[in-house]
C-alpha cells in the first residue's frame, strides 16, 4: 500500500472512528443534559481540571516518543509501560490525599468523594497507554473505531440508566470510569502486546530526552485548556461552569475532535517520511488544506446553528450557553492548524522548539484570565479567539522555516477554505434572521441548507482541499461497497 493509500485508508477509519464516537457521545450527552442540571455538569468540570493534568504526567510524552520512533523494541515498550504504571499510582495517591484541600479551595464539599473516585481513571489509563500507542503507530484506526464504539455504547447506556434512577452526578462518573475500563481491556486484547519484566534505563533516558520536553509542553497545554474552567469555578457559580463545560463539549465536536483526527493520523504518517523534505512538504500542504476546510466549515456552521441546536436538543435551561458555544467554536476552528504545525516540530525532532513555543503561547493565557476575572466569561472568550489567532502566526512561522512553507503560503493555502465555509454558513445563519422559526424546525431547515451548500461546493469547487476530502469519502464508500 502506497503512502497516499495508507493515509487515505487511515484517515477514512479515523473519520469513521471520530464521527461514530462523536455521534454516540452527542446522543448520550443530549439525553444526560435533559436528565441532569448544569450544576451537576459543573461538578464534573471541576474534577477534570486536576485529572487531565495528572494524566499528562502519567504519559510524560512517551507515547509521542514511541510513535515517532521508526522501530521500537520490546524492552522500550515495557520500560515505558512500567513507568506509566508507577506514575499512575503516585499521582492517584496525590489526588486522593489532596482532595480535601481542593474541595476547600472551591468551597465545594461534594468534590472530595468525586475526585477520589474519578481519580481511579488515572490508574486505568496508565496500564493501557502503550497498547493504544502501538495501534496508532500501526495507523490501525479500524481497530480503534471498534474499541471506541463498544466502550461508548455500553458506558453510555449504563450512565443514562443511572441518571433516570436519580443518581445525579454519579451517572456522569460512571460514564467516565466504565468507558475507560472497557477501552483498557479491549486495547490489551486487540494490540497483542504484553509487557516483559524489564526496565531498560538507557532506553528510558533516550525516550525521555524527547518525551520530557513533550511532557512540559503537554502540561502547559493541559493547564492552559483548564485555566478558564478554574477561573469560572473559583469566581463564578457551579452552574456557570456547567454551562461553559457543556458549550465546550459541543464545540469540541468540531474543533478538538477534528484536531484529534488530523493529529493522530498526520503525526505517524509524517514521521514515516520525515527525512524526505519534498514529500513531507507536499503531504503537509494537502493535510493543511483539507483539515482547514473541514474545521472552518463545521465551526462556522455550528456558530450559525448554535441557538437552535442548544435549545431544541438540550432544552431551554441551557440557553445561556449559546454565546459560549459560538465563541468557543470560533477559537476552536484553528486547533487542527495548530496541531499540524506543531507536528512538524515533533517530526523534525525539535521538541526543544516545541516546548519554547508552548511557553510563549501559553503566556497569552495571563491577560485572558485577568480579563475573565475582571470583566466576565464573554470578554474572556473574545480574548481566547485573539489568542488562537496569535498562536497560529507563531506556529506557522517556526514550522514554515523547517519545511520551507511560510506563514504567508499557509494563509494563501487555507484562505479558500475559509471563504468556501463562509459561503455555506451565511445562508444557514440567515435562516435565523429571516424566518424566526421555533428552535427544532429552525434546526432542521439549517441542516438542510448546510447539506445543500456542501453538495454544491463539493460538485463545483476545484479547490485542492475539497478534492482531498472527496477522495477520502469516495474511497470509504467504495471500500464499504466491496
Amino acid at each position: 500500500m502506497s503512502l497516499k493509500e495508507k493515509t487515505i485508508h487511515g484517515l477514512s477509519w479515523s473519520l469513521v472512528n471520530n464521527l461514530f464516537t462523536l455521534g454516540i457521545q452527542f446522543i448520550i450527552g443530549v439525553i444526560l443534559a435533559r436528565l441532569l442540571s448544569p450544576e451537576e455538569f459543573g461538578l464534573i468540570g471541576m474534577t477534570t481540571i486536576f485529572t487531565v493534568i495528572a494524566r499528562t504526567f502519567v504519559d510524560s510524552g512517551f507515547s509521542t516518543a514511541l510513535i515517532r520512533k521508526k522501530t521500537c523494541t520490546q524492552a522500550e515498550y515495557s520500560t515505558v509501560f512500567f513507568y506509566n504504571f508507577m506514575a499512575g499510582i503516585l499521582l492517584y495517591a496525590i489526588l486522593f490525599v489532596s482532595a480535601p484541600q481542593i474541595s476547600n479551595f472551591f468551597n465545594e464539599p461534594r468534590l472530595i468523594n468525586l475526585i477520589r473516585v474519578i481519580g481511579i481513571n488515572i490508574l486505568i489509563l496508565a496500564i493501557s497507554q502503550i497498547q493504544r500507542a502501538i495501534l496508532i503507530k500501526r495507523i490501525d484506526f479500524k481497530r480503534l473505531t471498534v474499541i471506541s464504539a463498544i466502550s461508548m455504547l455500553i458506558s453510555g447506556g449504563i450512565s443514562i440508566t443511572l441518571a433516570i434512577r436519580g443518581f445525579g452526578v454519579w451517572s456522569l462518573v460512571s460514564l467516565m470510569l466504565i468507558r475507560s475500563v472497557l477501552e483498557s481491556i479491549l486495547y490489551w486484547v486487540t494490540s497483542h502486546w504484553k509487557p516483559s519484566i524489564v526496565f531498560d534505563l538507557n532506553a528510558f533516558k533516550e525516550l525521555f530526552g524527547f518525551g520530557s520536553k513533550m511532557l512540559l509542553s503537554s502540561l502547559l497545554n493541559a493547564v492552559y485548556q483548564n485555566v478558564y474552567k478554574l477561573v469560572i469555578a473559583k469566581y463564578f457559580s457551579v452552574a456557570d461552569l456547567g454551562l461553559y463545560t457543556r458549550a465546550s463539549r459541543i464545540s469540541d465536536l468540531v474543533g478538538r475532535n477534528v484536531d484529534s483526527i488530523i493529529q493522530s493520523l498526520s503525526f505517524p504518517v509524517m514521521a514515516s517520511i520525515g527525512d524526505d523534505a519534498l514529500r513531507l512538504r507536499k503531504n503537509y500542504k494537502r493535510l493543511i488544506m483539507s483539515s482547514s476546510l473541514l474545521s472552518f466549515f463545521l465551526s462556522l456552521v455550528m456558530v450559525a446553528c448554535a441557538r437552535s441546536l442548544v435549545i431544541s436538543l438540550l432544552g431551554s435551561k441551557w440557553s445561556a450557553s449559546v454565546p459560549y458555544l459560538q465563541l468557543l467554536c470560533l477559537s476552536g476552528m484553528f486547533y487542527p492548524l495548530h496541531s499540524l504545525n506543531l507536528n512538524i516540530l515533533k517530526v523534525k525532532g525539535r521538541s526543544d522548539l516545541f516546548l519554547k513555543l508552548e511557553v510563549i503561547k501559553k503566556l497569552l493565557a495571563v491577560p485572558t484570565t485577568i480579563v475573565g476575572i475582571k470583566y466576565g466569561i464573554i470578554p474572556m472568550l473574545y480574548m481566547l479567539i485573539l489568542s488562537s489567532i496569535i498562536a497560529f502566526f507563531i506556529n506557522t512561522h517556526y514550522s514554515g522555516q523547517l519545511i520551507g512553507y511560510s506563514t504567508f503560503e499557509q494563509i494563501r493555502s487555507i484562505t479558500p477554505s475559509f471563504l468556501l465555509s463562509g459561503i455555506v454558513a451565511l445562508p444557514v445563519y440567515l435562516v435565523v434572521v429571516i424566518f424566526h422559526l421555533p428552535p427544532l424546525p429552525e434546526l432542521l431547515v439549517q441542516i438542510s441548507v448546510t447539506v445543500i451548500g456542501a453538495v454544491i461546493v463539493g460538485m463545483h469547487s476545484r479547490y485542492e482541499g475539497v478534492i482531498e476530502i472527496k477522495q477520502v469519502v469516495i474511497s470509504q464508500v467504495n471500500r464499504f461497497r466491496r
